[in-house]
């Protein structure tokens, strides 16, 4: 996995999280700057508290990423069959 991929992997992973998507905050990561802004700006701004915390979170996940990484782990999407019950 390379860094590009590492970024929008991890700009996924923040912007579903429930904070990012309740708190109305965007989050845009590249190999330069990770911003912050309102996901939808009529609806008014973002809390303090809820930066802080994705950004911790942000930080935490890029060091897990760059763990795996460096050790020689290999990050992939399983595949889910629909049509199969469970």
């Amino acid at each position: 996995m390379n860094d590009k991929q590492r970024y929008e992997l991890l700009q996924k992973f923040l912007n579903d999280s429930s904070i990012a998507k309740g708190g109305n905050i965007q989050v845009d990561i590249s190999y330069y700057n990770c911003s912050m802004t309102p996901r939808n700006p009529l609806e008014g701004g973002m809390k303090f508290e809820d930066i802080r915390y994705l950004d911790e979170l942000r930080t935490g996940g890029e060091a897990l990423l760059c763990y795996l990484a460096r050790e020689g782990y290999s990050i992939q999407k399983k595949k889910i069959d629909k049509k199969k019950k469970v």
